[in-house]
């Protein structure tokens, strides 16, 4: 498990194992590739910091949202040989600090966990799915087999508040494609009127947050390529996005 927690002076500590990464320089510390469970602890509830921790096949952009989650868990799979970072986007002056993975697993992180398994949130309801453009078929359900095994690629971030308001993120920018594959989708529902809804062309809706629900609500979604949609449940207007092999 990597432990990342808010520090009253403006920084972050990042650590596996009780030892701490990040160095002002590559490669800093360095750690087993892998699959890992990323915790981030705001208990001091700095909600004006953002912890901004990217690489190749990792993307986490969070606040804790602002303070309100005194824990926040991602699970990111981080690739051999390959160089992160980790800073702090609300203060584009403060330092980038660096860490690496070496060329092989040593047993030091977890493997991926199948279909069933899903991302947990310091707040709100938890569920895993895994979404194929015809859920139905035996096509299908190859695909999601072979799916459930892959890596997860990143975080995207939804939100849906009152009046169809509604955003999807992946870090800081709103999402307008995206390569195939899973991803961890973290929705923050604001309204009892709405919910937050995806799916792709042609296929059944995923209901990630119901109409009465307010919290969080995380998910994992197998993404296939084509054109796919998010909406407010109750809204007419519908916003796309491509997904590409």
């Amino acid at each position: 498990m990597l432990s990342v927690t808010f520090k009253f002076d403006g920084t972050f500590t990042v650590s596996l194992n009780g030892r701490s990464l990040g160095a002002t320089s590559a490669p800093g510390g360095v750690i087993p590739p892998g699959y890992y469970e990323v915790v981030v602890d705001d208990t001091a509830e700095i909600g004006y910091m953002y912890f901004d921790l990217q690489g190749p096949g990792v993307s986490i952009l969070t606040n804790n949202f602002e303070g309100a989650d005194a824990y926040q868990s991602y699970f990111e799979t981080f690739l051999p040989s390959s160089t992160y970072t980790y800073r702090d986007s609300f203060n584009p002056k403060g330092a980038t600090m660096y860490f690496s993975t070496s060329g092989a697993s040593t047993g030091g992180a977890s493997s991926a966990p199948s279909a069933s398994t899903s991302p947990t949130s310091g707040s709100g309801d938890t569920n895993g799915t895994v979404v194929g453009s015809k859920s139905k078929s035996k096509a299908s359900t190859a695909t999601t087999t072979k799916a459930a095994s892959s890596p997860i690629l990143g975080t995207l971030y939804g939100t849906i508040g009152t009046h169809g308001a509604i955003t999807f993120t992946r870090g800081p920018k709103a999402v307008t494609s995206i390569h195939a594959g899973r991803y961890t989708l973290i929705v923050l529902d604001t309204t009892s009127s709405d919910g937050f809804t995806i799916r792709a062309t042609k296929a059944q809706p995923l209901a990630v947050s119901g109409v009465s629900f307010v919290g969080k609500k995380t998910a994992t979604l197998t993404f296939s390529t084509g054109q796919w949609m998010y909406y407010g449940t109750t809204a007419s207007r519908s916003h796309y996005f491509l997904v590409t092999g």
